[in-house]
């Protein structure tokens, strides 16, 4: 358990607000909220008897980055700095069967990491990142193998790409 490459994430969405709180001309910090919806499935799936078991994560979170911005000219910056995610809903479906694992406290209800990122603003206002959070927290409370009785998931720690459409006020 603990390992990233574990699971294979899918096309999801976010959506998000942030401010950008400027220090200097090239350096602003820039909290935010997020809301992500994250759908992963395990690359390697478990074989049991020559059967193939499959395994899909279904989750949604709220997140906080917490980020310096550096202008590195007018289109390009760069981000980087802590996030905090709250895991407020993740369903687990493993061969078939379907449970839910937030309200089963099988994972963590937080987890933290750290986020970075590209943007290039391309037309006045409108720009786009490309964004990495690297996980720094176990997110099952009881690293393992995933059991049927609810004692573990073995899911791992999160890792999230985002490749999202900005907009300034």
């Amino acid at each position: 358990s603990g390992k990233i490459s574990e699971w294979q994430g899918t096309i999801s969405y976010n959506l998000g607000i942030s401010y950008d709180v400027s220090i200097s001309e090239k350096i602003g910090f820039v909290p935010g909220i997020e809301y992500t919806r994250l759908n992963a499935k395990r690359k390697n799936p478990e074989v049991w008897r020559g059967y193939s078991i499959d395994d899909k994560l279904v989750s949604s979170i709220v997140s906080a980055p917490l980020v310096f911005r550096y202008q590195l000219n007018e289109k390009f910056n760069f981000t980087l700095g802590p996030q905090v995610n709250y895991w407020a809903y993740a369903t687990r479906t493993k061969d078939g069967r379907k449970t839910s694992e937030k309200p089963l406290k099988r994972i963590n209800a937080f987890d933290y990491g750290v986020s970075g990122g590209i943007g290039y603003n391309f037309y006045k206002n409108y720009g786009v990142e490309l964004k990495y959070y690297y996980g720094l927290s176990e997110l099952d409370e009881y690293p393992g193998s995933f059991s049927t009785n609810g004692s573990h998931s073995d899911i791992g720690k999160n890792s999230i790409l985002n490749l999202s459409l900005t907009y300034k006020l």
